[in-house]
């Protein structure tokens, strides 16, 4: 029997509605398409978009739906296909799929460093970072090609860095095959240059990239090799330490999409006990320290389904600690996706309503009790108060039927609202 589609229908419902037609599980249909459970979880519930057509075709044959307009609700012409490359993806390629070193002057090594870590600087701080990162690369991917001097290792370090870098910059241009490829190969001159940190950073790029390409299984495999290698070396030095705790915290990542509760929570412990040690710190471009451990740990615990909990660990975390923009966003759009999980929006405030005309504010008092994993169910109880910050003692009820608006739901409300509210929202009182 054909599934009713309803107006307004996101691609996302029409996928599970006909997943659950075929009488397929989330974990099938994602062994089927070759994806994680997780990616599979985000395409149905719009997280995710499907970025092709063959993409959508191969979902279509798995589903068993023989039309692609009622499995996307848009016309065949107007279906994703493969996307158009960034300009800066043609030379990037060329450069890095060069048969041979190109002839002629070779940067001394000090200019070449001094170089990369400029091109590094303008990536992480510069508004038009996208502009002005891109047209650089390939002339410095060539100069490493042809780097030579008695310090080799220093020559294989500042190759391991460049192509860190194409790696983060082709990941943010939609260049998967080009962010792969240039993590492989700061991997391979890390490995050359036997220096166990840049391994340890170059390791933790790669399974980033296998991460983002729905390898969790493998990503998870490279960071625990790559962890087992840096814990064997026998020093407190902080840049060492710091790229462990990251190891740890991207090996936690996975381990929960993984479902293995025990693996990602014993690495948080293990990043929580380094970064405790390196506060915050930013080597070999790796963001690490408390503030990136609390992040994490918040996406962790959604990760494990548990929304409720996720908020109360998130909103803990001060982000704006964060070294990095891109995580910064990363907290956010967990906590959004944790509120939205709930079925609510993210609040500011408890309900509000206007001064009264005398002057006076109003307060709300907290008579609930707790729900949940750290939810509290509150009756908001809306009360005159004379002193401008207001307290419990001072408070008088007011009449039932004063107009008041929910900052959770937006709906407007009576005296006595009651609902469901995070622990932020929760106070024994509020004067406004």
């Amino acid at each position: 029997m054909e599934p009713v589609i309803t107006p307004g229908m996101t691609p996302g419902q029409r996928i599970k509605l006909y997943r659950q037609r075929a009488g397929l599980t989330q974990e099938v249909a994602a062994q089927l398409k070759g994806v994680t459970v997780s990616a599979w979880r985000k395409w149905e519930s719009g997280e995710r978009s499907v970025n092709t057509l063959g993409d959508w075709i191969e979902i279509a044959r798995i589903l068993r739906v023989r039309d692609l307009y009622r499995l996307t609700g848009m016309p065949v012409g107007h279906l994703p296909d493969d996307p158009i490359e960034h300009d800066s993806v043609k030379p990037l390629r060329s450069a890095i799929h060069a048969y041979a070193p190109p002839s002629g002057d070779v940067m001394p090594l000090a200019e070449l460093r001094a170089a990369v870590e400029m091109a590094w600087a303008t990536w992480a701080q510069s508004q038009q970072r996208y502009t002005h990162t891109g047209p650089v690369l390939p002339d410095l991917i060539r100069a490493v090609a042809a780097a030579t001097g008695n310090e080799r290792r220093e020559a294989l370090r500042i190759t391991a860095d460049l192509y860190l870098l194409v790696r983060a910059f082709a990941k943010k241009i939609g260049a998967a095959d080009v962010a792969l490829l240039a993590a492989d190969r700061a991997l391979t001159a890390a490995r050359d240059a036997d220096d166990p940190i840049y391994r340890g950073s170059a390791a933790w790029n790669l399974a980033q990239v296998l991460s983002n390409r729905g390898h969790t299984e493998e990503s998870a495999d490279l960071c625990r090799g790559a962890i087992s290698d840096l814990s064997a070396v026998d020093n407190s030095d902080a840049a060492r330490l710091s790229v462990l705790g990251g190891l740890n915290l991207l090996l936690s990542i996975q381990a929960a999409r993984l479902r293995d509760e025990h693996t990602a929570l014993r690495a948080l412990d293990d990043a929580d006990r380094l970064a405790a040690v390196t506060g915050e710190t930013d080597h070999q471009w790796m963001y690490f320290g408390p503030t990136n451990v609390g992040i994490h740990r918040a996406a962790v615990v959604l990760e494990l389904s548990r929304p409720g909990e996720a908020l109360r660990v998130g909103e803990r975390v001060d982000a704006s600690r964060a070294g990095s923009v891109e995580r910064r966003h990363s907290h956010f759009l967990h906590l959004a996706r944790g509120y939205a999980t709930l079925g609510c929006a993210a609040p500011t405030a408890p309900p509000t309503a206007a001064p009264a005309s005398d002057g006076r504010r109003w307060c709300w008092t907290n008579t609930g009790r707790r729900v949940g994993r750290g939810w509290r169910r509150v009756v908001w109880t809306p009360a005159q108060v004379d002193h401008p910050t207001g307290t419990a003692s001072r408070c008088a009820l007011a009449p039932p039927g004063t107009a008041l608006r929910s900052a959770v739901c937006g709906r407007a409300v009576d005296a006595g609202h009651r609902g469901v509210y995070p622990p932020s929202t929760v106070r024994r009182t509020h004067a406004r």
